[in-house]
């Protein structure tokens, strides 16, 4: 064990040379050797000093290993290596033989330290992760051209690093008073962490006890039934009788820290097991602390009677913890009270030790591993454990090890901790987390476990002893005491003014306070680098102590693992989400919405700076890394605007568009027209699975036209017109992508209409796979590495300039300074406009957690053309950065890994090519959904609130109705005794009563059937889905899907638990795969979904009964309230996202393994969502379509007056009170908002003429009219 200092070069330059001949290269030895000698304390036994051309290093040794040949720093034979390190190499034996065994070893020392540097030569950066032991280290080769520092992976050996004064060298300490005047800002480097000039700082350890996807791949077999495989008590057995063997290395006299407790007594057990194997020793020393017949001294005394070790007992009193207190402080390098008073008893333990031996084991760590601590008993939930256990091992390093470590190298002590052995680490943190939840009602107190793996090798006494803390152990008076004492050394005044004093970690208490003081008197300035536990205490910050964390909230889990803490609380409580985070929490690269990078000077749509960040805000929403959506450009014309600009001139019109209540984009001011025509287009992305709502805000510009531009007007200055409003799902599925839609405002009078024309982005069908890299970015984060990610934009040539439209957002690459980015795949009309010749911009920026400014780091412009060349050539592309880099250097560059364009159709190919989406309703009328009359059953009907089945049927069908021209959809219903049916059960019957026909109209007709059935149905079982996917998929076969006429099926089944026919589900499904067909479920209430997971598929495709596999994935499961708001109501735009987004790929595959491409656009025909239909036989266009005929002297369209008022009788053209238009008598009304019959609409046709609503007289005939379970004629 030693303390080590280094210091290297910022930037390697070799025209400097440290080692030169000279009093310059004097002056810095003894420098170096002033700066090393501060930790004397930790290597009392030899110093060295070592100048390197661009580097130096300092060492304190003690004597462990090797004692006569064991000198650092280390060179290689070479003299091209140098090496400093303080710590133990326990495997170093073994990684000679095994992974330097190909080779010869001139070794030029006897230390375990010099692995490392032969390691470093054959692995590079890699050696470290092949390291088992406790470690800091730095490794300079060349000179001090290439440089690695490590810490090991536990964090049992600290080692700092900061950035000089000067800014001129990277400096690194084994402790805080190392660096303390010689940095400006400086850090401990993280456990399984390791520095180099080119990565920075980044993690090199990943357990997978800590790999949040591994964890959900367990989780999720877990949930689908098979079991994850845990470590059992004979393997942590062994795994901890290994650690306690590896720790025996040393060519000196090995101890033991006894305290009496269970674990520092399994250490003692397993060393006396094996005290033969001990070098230099025949027997054991153990050491105890504590007041006199405090409890630790008699039970250490006890375990060592029973041991039969040489026991020594150090004695200390409240007087003595005082005089020790800046001796411990100025050791421990902390503040924090808890962490200051548990080590008291450490320093006269460690001080007691070292006048006896070199080497202690401890039994620090299990207390993290076993969940020890008595604030574990309040945890009932083994998700919420195991998340604690990770955050408490994480910090251990800044707390237990920091204590272990800082005490005992007070006293030139080294000490060992068996329990943080990697191995055994990775052992216990795979035990069944169930296994460490404490329940004394059934006797199983903390660390049961353990206990119970050692209960015949130590006596009763100690392995049933209560956990206590250490304090109390050694006695609680002088803690008392010394509080007491403290705090009469500050004085209220200076308490009051702490906040002014401490900006940093305000002290909570006078105690704390005094001990501030202390600490600034030996590092001033060196506040804000310390770990203080949240809340002041360890289990501040436990998940069951903080509101945060319970099951209602989930929101803020920076304690516990992030996202995967939401994960796994969701999955062991049967809410399973396996697809995305649907809280609203948006990607690392665009949280916060990553600022635009062209300023607006350099051609960026001018306007209000407020007016362009929320725009693009909007729009990086929209634009993210590729997917199945689609770009439209929207093109805009207006007509019969009224005149509201007095008599002399026009109109001077401009229209402002809104998606989902976010501005998205302005067409240009037409001056003088009240029918302008737009030129300028707004670019939206279209989804598929959202509810995509879409206003257009016509406004009339006050004053003089300066600009055609409307991108800077104040909106509340001018002069409000009117709005239409409309889906963007309405506007792709008309014919041709065109709607005329009313313009409704307090100027229009029902007589002006706004037409917009949406067309898919030219190059929609060809997608282009893109990976990137990058080499030499600049660093952005002091001492680590930046985050990066890069942007693309696509640059659109507008009246005031280039405009830039953001395209690809890539994902964070973290502490890397060379990334490899993920493979993105994107459309090329979303990415260039559709021309692969077009310019595009290529930005990449540093990702800043909690900030709305992240980093620019540098830019390209390039083209697809040209990243194809790229690849080809293995050439990379310059970055610059001018901000940054004045000189224009280069800011790094970009590698083309991977660029190809493929043609493919598009989801909005098919839909525009006439391809009929067909919805298919099945619902669970089973009785586990509870009694419909009982307010807590799932098919209660509330007079003020949806209840699961009706919001998920309204949700979805809302999405999916716009795409069936027909809107006739099917309703079967599931597990139910039909009294109309001789009290027969059914696991398929029609919701409206008539089998042959069982479709209703639209979303109103789906709702109501169910509301009108529910009460005349006897809810029963079981659940069986067989029936209802065969019935679907029959309908979905009778389509005789084809080139020339095009259908495609969606099922949606709402259910309440599992289903008892898996076997014939699974064979249905895979029937049903080769047509075309789709299956969403969505699971409603709180049963156990696990089959459902299985159904999806995602993981593992399904087999059927007979071995056949299903041909593509075609089912997708959702809980219902998994998106739950606080107050009961569906997140609809979230619920819809989650179990449509696959419909769109489901569909192309179909297709695709078919042979079938899309159809030609249809020829359009103009409608309006707000129920304009055209007059019988009118084609009805604009003034570019010869069908449109606007007469401006009268306002007619084709002799249709576009003013009328309101025609009760409806024999003319005329407005509705709702909005609504009936050119002529025969038109059926519209409701205005969601698209279905009016009931007065229902008595004149639905139930004469449309399909599956019996008559009247039917109804009659099947049972009462109202309430009888059958549609009524007024329904």
């Amino acid at each position: 064990m030693c303390g080590i200092i280094a210091g290297v070069l910022k930037e390697y330059d070799p025209l400097v040379n440290f080692a030169g001949p000279g009093p310059e290269s004097d002056a810095l030895s003894a420098r170096v050797s002033m700066l090393s000698s501060r930790m004397r304390h930790r290597g009392p036994d030899e110093q060295g000093v070592f100048i390197g051309k661009n580097f130096w290093m300092g060492h304190e040794r003690l004597s462990i290993v090797g004692p006569s040949n064991g000198h650092q720093p280390i060179e290689d034979a070479e003299k091209t290596i140098a090496l400093v390190a303080n710590g133990e190499i326990y495997n170093h034996a073994q990684l000679y033989e095994t992974m330097l065994g190909h080779k010869t070893i001139q070794r030029t020392t006897a230390s375990d330290s010099e692995v490392i540097l032969h390691l470093y030569k054959e692995y590079g950066y890699g050696c470290a992760d092949n390291l088992l032991g406790m470690f800091g280290f730095v490794l300079v080769e060349n000179g001090g051209e290439r440089v690695m520092a490590a810490r090991d992976k536990v964090g049992i050996k600290p080692l700092y690093m900061g950035i000089s004064h000067d800014g001129a060298e990277v400096l690194f300490s084994s402790e805080l008073k190392g660096l303390v005047d010689q940095c400006r800002e400086l850090q401990l480097i993280p456990a399984g962490h390791l520095w180099t000039r080119e990565t920075g700082l980044v993690k090199y350890w990943h357990p997978l006890w800590d790999d949040d996807a591994y964890l959900e791949r367990v989780l999720a077999n877990q949930i689908k039934g098979i079991p994850p495989r845990y470590s059992t008590a004979q393997e942590c057995k062994q795994a901890l009788e290994t650690a306690v063997l590896r720790r025996f290395m040393a060519d000196v006299e090995v101890g033991l820290l006894l305290s009496g407790g269970l674990d520092s007594s399994i250490i003692g057990s397993i060393m006396c097991k094996h005290k033969d194997k001990l070098k230099a020793q025949t027997g054991i020393k153990s050491f105890a602390v504590g007041q006199i017949g405090s409890p630790d001294i008699l039970a250490a005394r006890k375990v060592s009677e029973f041991l039969g070790t040489e026991h020594i007992e150090i004695i200390f009193t409240p007087d003595m913890a005082f005089d020790v207190l800046e001796d411990v402080i100025y050791h421990m390098e902390t503040y924090e009270p808890e962490l200051i008073r548990s080590s008291i008893p450490n320093y006269f333990l460690a001080r007691g030790a070292a006048e006896h031996v070199k080497v202690v084991l401890t039994g620090e760590g299990s207390d993290e591993l076993w969940s020890g601590y008595l604030y574990f008993h309040d945890c009932q939930d083994a998700p919420l454990l195991q998340m604690e256990n990770r955050r408490i091992f994480k910090a251990t390093q800044f707390v237990n090890l920091q204590r272990a470590d800082r005490m005992t190298m007070a006293h030139s002590l080294e000490a060992r901790v068996p329990f943080f052995d990697v191995d055994y680490v990775q052992t216990v943190m795979t035990v069944d987390p169930a296994e460490k939840l404490v329940d004394m009602s059934r006797g199983r107190c903390e660390k049961y476990m353990l206990r119970k793996m050692y209960e015949t090798e130590l006596c009763e006494d100690v392995i049933w002893r209560t956990k206590a803390m250490q304090c109390e152990g050694v006695g609680m008076n002088w803690v008392e005491t010394l509080q007491k004492h403290v705090e009469s050394l500050v004085s209220d005044e200076e308490f009051a003014s702490r906040d002014v004093t401490y900006a940093i970690n305000p002290p909570h208490s006078k105690e704390e306070l005094y001990y501030r003081k202390i600490f600034d008197k030996h590092y001033a300035g060196c506040d804000k680098f310390i770990h203080v536990w949240p809340g002041g205490c360890r289990a501040a910050g436990a998940p069951w102590k903080n509101e945060a964390y319970t099951r209602a909230g989930l929101r803020d889990t920076s304690l516990v693992g992030g996202e995967y803490f939401k994960y796994v609380v969701s999955a062991m409580t049967n809410r399973f989400r396996r697809h995305r985070n649907h809280e609203g929490a948006r990607p690392d690269p665009g949280a916060s919405g990553a600022p635009r990078a062209v300023p607006a000077s350099s051609g960026t749509r001018s306007g209000s700076n407020a007016n362009v960040r929320e725009v693009q805000d909007a729009l990086d929403d929209m634009f993210v890394e590729g997917d199945l959506s689609s770009t439209l450009t929207l093109n805009f014309k207006c007509r019969a605007l009224p005149n509201t600009d007095g008599v002399l001139s026009l109109t001077d019109a401009f229209v402002v568009v809104f998606m989902d209540g976010r501005e998205v984009g302005r067409t240009e001011v037409v001056s003088n027209n009240l029918n302008p025509v737009f030129a300028r287009s707004v670019q939206v992305r279209y989804r598929f699975e959202q509810q995509q709502h879409l206003q257009m805000k016509c406004y009339h510009v006050n004053g003089a036209v300066k600009s055609a531009d409307a991108g800077n007007l104040d909106l509340q200055k001018q002069t409000y017109i009117g709005e239409a409003n409309t889906e963007i799902a309405t506007i792709v599925s008309e014919k041709g992508g065109k709607l005329l839609v009313p313009l409704m405002g307090p100027k229009t009078k029902g007589s002006s209409f706004i037409h917009v024309v949406a067309q898919e982005l030219h190059g929609q069908n060809r997608y282009v796979s893109l990976q990137l890299a990058a080499e030499k970015l600049l660093r952005a984060d002091f001492l680590g590495k930046s985050d990066p990610y890069f942007k693309i934009f696509r640059l659109n040539e507008t009246d005031s300039g280039t405009e830039q439209i953001l395209a690809v957002k890539s994902n964070v690459v973290r502490q890397n300074l060379n990334p490899v980015w993920k493979e993105v795949g994107i459309k090329l009309g979303n990415l260039t406009g559709g021309d692969s010749q077009s310019p595009i911009n290529i930005e990449v920026w540093d990702w800043d957690p909690g900030v709305r400014q992240h980093d620019f780091l540098g830019s390209c412009n390039t083209s697809v053309d040209e990243l194809v060349e790229l690849q080809k050539q293995r050439k990379a592309l310059p970055l610059t950065n001018t901000k940054r880099n004045k000189s224009k250097k280069s800011a790094g560059v970009l590698m083309v890994q991977k660029c190809e364009i493929t043609a493919q159709p598009t989801f909005l190919d098919f839909v525009r090519g006439g391809t009929e989406i067909n919805f298919q309703v099945a619902i669970d009328f089973t009785a586990s959904n509870g009694d419909p009359r009982d307010i807590n059953s799932l098919h209660y009907i509330s007079p003020n609130a949806e209840n699961p089945y009706q919001a998920a049927i309204r949700a979805i069908g809302t999405v999916l109705e716009r795409y069936d021209s027909s809107k006739l959809f099917p309703v079967y219903g599931f597990g139910a005794v039909l009294p109309w049916k001789n009290n027969e059960k059914s696991h398929c019957f029609a919701v409206n009563g008539n089998d042959a026909q069982p479709e209703v109209l639209g979303i109103h007709g789906v709702l109501q059937a169910y509301s009108n059935i529910i009460g005349q149905l006897r809810l029963s079982g079981p659940t069986l889905f067989a029936e209802i996917i065969s019935t679907a998929a029959s309908a979905a076969a009778s389509r005789g899907t084809c080139q020339s006429s095009q259908a495609y099926d969606v099922l949606l089944i709402l259910t309440d638990g599992e289903i008892s026919d898996m076997k014939q589900t699974i064979d249905a499904i895979v029937g049903a795969a080769d047509l075309g067909l789709s299956i969403i479920i969505v699971g409603v209430g709180n049963a156990d979904f696990a089959n459902m997971e299985v159904l999806d598929g995602d993981d593992k495709r399904i087999c059927s009964s007979t071995g056949k596999y299903t041909s593509r994935d075609i089912v997708q499961f959702v809980p219902y309230n998994e998106f739950k708001r606080a107050d009961g109501s569906l997140a609809e735009r979230e619920f819809c996202g989650a179990l449509l987004e696959e419909i769109p790929g489901q569909l192309l595959s179909f297709f695709a393994s078919k042979g079938i491409k899309p159809n030609p656009p249809r020829s359009p025909t103009l409608t309006s969502v707000s129920s304009f239909r055209p007059p019988s036989g009118a084609d009805i266009g604009f003034s570019s379509d010869p069908a449109f005929q606007l007469d401006q002297s009268t306002g007619n369209v084709n002799g249709v007056p576009l003013n009328a008022t309101s025609n009760p009788s409806r024999g003319n053209s005329a407005w509705e009170p709702g909005g609504a238009w009936y050119p002529t008598p025969d038109s059926v009304p519209v409701h205005p908002v969601r698209g279905y019959p009016s009931p007065a609409a229902a008595d004149a046709h639905i139930t004469s003429s449309v399909p599956g609503y019996p008559m009247p007289a039917a109804a009659d005939a099947r049972g009462p009219a109202s309430g009888s379970g059958y549609p009524s004629k007024h329904h």
